[in-house]
């Protein structure tokens, strides 16, 4: 049963996680593209499904009443500021600005949601956008986005909402990119009722932050005929980091890339515009997604519904920028000119820090977070194991039985699991001198090394059993697991620790019905313990020592990140999941006393 597999010291070394990880986002990104028109049709919805729940809109928010009011009106040469504010959901403020054309309406409408300005709406450059869109004869409304980011000091609106980058909301809230879709759908539901507007002829826009949340209200809201995301629509099969959190929807690779996001609403128009000098979504990703996503509409005869160009300079959404968008627009949502630039006047913004531009002056008194609703969507969660596994879907390398040992000796071998084509596993496998039976797989938050004391290995070799220290993603020599790569996919660390127990385990043992017991510690460690057990029924027991009694307690304490499970609301507790398991469990939670773990142990394998 304990046999181990030798291979030449020389075989060469699996990949690094960042390696791994990043392969697999590229190869998820480069999804094939549909060949028919009808193709393509059946690929919407279950992709808007994943859009939905990615956001943290499914279930969908109800639409409660806006309770909009207008706190004040800048008349302006040519145009009129007016400071709205609404509530997307009860208790979550909106502040916004609308920039409404002199002249008899309904004007085509230009919604512009705004990237990490310093000063969100009141940027000079954000502003400039809207006032050129307004004197153009377009009604412009730009929505400040929830919380704050790297505003610092700047007193910018909606900061009292949290902080955007918060692993906590992708439990139920998807992302503060969520947060700001809904805030932009509602802020359409808004404009629906203001006589100035014509709907019927409504595009978006926005660059960096901005462009993110472009990209995905254009997908999520049907309203929205046409779009121009800036400086954001790069490739992932180019480039698969992009720092900021609200840029990581969960789940956006089971839609594929930001082409195949933007192609949900094919054949509608798409203007991708990018800069020369942008690492970090760069032009040549920019490029591939307009070849991917020009496909895709060909497909419906409108390739020519396709643009993208990148532009010299940085990331920015600069004069020349705006002045193609204006002409994209006029194309398509008036039906006029060809599509080539509009030349902009010049323009005078207001002061950044002018007060006549705050909405709210004073933020309402029992005002909501982010978190507060992200806890509040939490609890809806009722789903089962099954949806479990398939919110989290990991898997791939060979099943080939190939375990390397480095070293061996009597009591005491190094091993390293292969995994084809994933991580190797490393491994120490503790022998005692006197086995009696029972087969230890222990997994510390901290690696194999810091599993030999956490859990006594000298002790519980001493007792008979034989002790695997694993180190699994993310721990030990496979530290540096990139949160941000794996919420791309939507799948738990621990989830993706777990898969890798069990993977050991089936080249080790195979799928014999061995003595074998999983011991994990920590908020993660226990959920390894836990997802091992349901993904390895034939184990004899399991223990899950100082974990979560239910996600809930990481809205209340600081916890590891790699804890939480993206779009936990649509899955199973972590009380449910527990009683899915068929395994003999043990159970100790944070916070609490903890079992007497030893004494069950010799209770369930007695020599």
């Amino acid at each position: 049963m304990l046999m181990v597999f030798l291979q030449a010291p020389e075989a060469p070394v699996g990949p690094t996680t960042k390696e791994w990880l990043e392969q697999k986002v590229k190869e998820a990104a480069a999804r094939s593209l549909p060949q028919t028109k009808d193709e393509q049709e059946t690929r919407k919805p279950d992709g808007r499904r994943e859009l939905l729940r990615g956001l943290g809109l499914d279930p969908m928010p109800e639409r409660t009443p806006l309770n909009a009011r207008v706190t004040g009106v800048l008349d302006r040469d040519g145009y009129r500021i007016e400071k709205v504010a609404f509530e997307s959901r009860p208790g979550f403020w909106v502040t916004a600005h609308v920039y409404v054309p002199d002249g008899k309406g309904p004007f085509p409408v230009i919604m512009n949601p705004h990237g990490h300005w310093q000063h969100k709406k009141t940027e000079p450059v954000v502003q400039s956008r809207l006032i050129f869109q307004a004197l153009h004869g377009y009604l412009a409304m730009i929505v400040d986005s929830p919380g704050t980011s790297f505003e610092g000091d700047t007193p910018v609106e909606r900061k009292q909402q949290g902080q955007h980058n918060d692993w906590r909301l992708t439990l139920s809230a998807g992302c503060a990119s969520g947060f700001y879709v809904w805030d932009l759908m509602r802020a359409m539901d808004y404009l629906e009722t203001r006589p100035e507007a014509d709907m019927s002829r409504a595009g978006i826009t926005g660059a960096s932050g901005g462009g993110t949340a472009t990209t995905y209200a254009f997908a999520a809201d049907a309203r929205y005929r046409c779009a121009v995301p800036v400086v954001y629509a790069t490739s992932m099969e180019v480039n698969p980091h992009n720092g900021c959190l609200c840029n990581h929807v969960p789940g956006t690779l089971r839609i594929g890339d930001r082409s195949d996001v933007l192609a949900l609403r094919a054949p509608a128009p798409v203007f991708l515009i990018g800069a020369e000098h942008d690492p970090e979504f760069p032009p040549e990703g920019l490029v591939r997604t307009g070849e991917k996503l020009q496909a895709i509409h060909a497909l419906y005869g409108a390739a020519d519904h396709v643009r993208w160009k990148v532009f010299p300079g940085n990331h920015d959404y600069g004069k020349s920028m705006r002045e193609e968008a204006m002409g994209f627009f006029d194309l398509h949502l008036r039906g006029a000119g060809d599509g080539s630039p509009v030349p902009e006047p010049e323009l005078k913004p207001e002061p950044a820090l002018a007060e006549e531009l705050i909405v709210l002056p004073q933020w309402p008194d029992g005002a909501r977070t982010m978190l507060d609703i992200a806890r509040e969507r939490l609890r809806a969660a009722n789903g089962t194991w099954q949806d479990v596994v398939a919110l989290n879907g990991v898997g791939g390398g060979t099943r080939e039985p190939s375990i390397l040992t480095i070293e061996s000796s009597r009591t005491r071998q190094v091993l390293r699991f292969r995994t084809g084509g994933n991580p190797d596993l490393p491994a120490v496998l503790h022998l005692p001198e006197a086995p009696r039976g029972g087969v230890l797989v222990l997994v510390s938050e901290n690696g194999k090394d810091a599993a030999a004391a956490e859990f006594d290995v000298p002790g519980l070799t001493a007792a008979g059993y034989v002790c695997l220290c694993l180190d699994v993603v993310g721990t030990g020599e496979l530290a540096g697991l990139d949160q941000r790569l794996t919420t791309y996919y939507g799948v738990a660390p621990a989830y993706l620790m777990a898969w890798c127990v069990r993977h050991a385990l089936e080249l080790w043992l195979g799928p014999n019905d061995a003595p074998v017991c999983v011991i994990g510690r920590g908020p993660v460690g226990a959920q390894v313990a836990l997802f091992s057990a349901l993904l390895r029924p034939q184990l004899r027991f399991v223990i899950g020592l100082d974990g979560l009694r239910s996600y809930e307690q990481l809205f209340t304490e600081e916890v590891n990140p790699l804890a939480v499970q993206p779009r936990a609301v649509n899955g199973a507790t972590l009380e449910a999941l527990r009683g899915a398991v068929t395994v003999p469990a043990l159970w100790g939670f944070r916070g609490e006393p903890q079992p007497e773990w030893r004494k069950a142990l010799d209770e369930r394998f007695p020599r």
